[in-house]
C-alpha cells in the first residue's frame, strides 16, 4: 500500500476504535474489557508488522527527495497507533 492508502487506513481505525471504545469498551463486564484487550493487540500487531517491514503487509516508500520525511511519518504514525490503541483498554 502507498502512504496515502495506509494513512487512509489510520484514519477509519482512529473512527472504528473511538466508536468501539464509547459503545462496546465502555461496559464494566468481563467479556467487554477482554474484547478491547484483543482489538488493542490484534491492532497494535498490525502496526508492529507494518514497523518491522512483514512480508505480507508493508507500505511501499519512494526513494525520493523525501523518503526520510515519509519513513519518520510512517514510523511516527505506526507508534502512535500503538499508543492509541493501548489508551483505548479500560484499564482499572
Amino acid at each position: 500500500m502507498t502512504l496515502w492508502q495506509f494513512l487512509l487506513v489510520v484514519f477509519v481505525d482512529v473512527v472504528v476504535t473511538r466508536w468501539l471504545r464509547r459503545t462496546w469498551f465502555s461496559g464494566v463486564g468481563g467479556v467487554q474489557q477482554l474484547c478491547s484487550y484483543l482489538f488493542a493487540s490484534v491492532a497494535g500487531g498490525f502496526y508492529l508488522i507494518i514497523i518491522n517491514e512483514g512480508t505480507s503487509i508493508y507500505v511501499e516508500l519512494d526513494y525520493g527527495d523525501y523518503f526520510l520525511r515519509d519513513l519518520m511519518t510512517l514510523q511516527g504514525v505506526c507508534l502512535a497507533m500503538i499508543l492509541f490503541h493501548v489508551w483505548a483498554t479500560r484499564l482499572r
